[in-house]
């Protein structure tokens, strides 16, 4: 089993998944330190760049949150 990380584009993310669309994932960037994805996302220049499975990770930690 390989451990690598994917670290993909606003595009390739968006053209994988359905869900959240290029618009909101570049507010959750724009935004990152106030919602809690800025361990998610990279900048390259003007380019974002996202550890997906981090991505994903925080998202589960945020609805546990909600949950407690």
């Amino acid at each position: 089993m390989t451990t690598e990380k994917r670290y993909w584009t606003v595009t390739q993310f968006c053209a994988y998944y359905a869900w959240p669309t290029k618009a909101g994932m570049r507010f959750r960037f724009a935004k990152r330190k106030e919602n809690g994805y800025d361990e998610a996302f990279l900048r390259d220049g003007k380019r974002i760049i996202i550890d997906v499975d981090r991505f994903w990770e925080l998202l589960r930690e945020k609805q546990n949150k909600k949950e407690e």
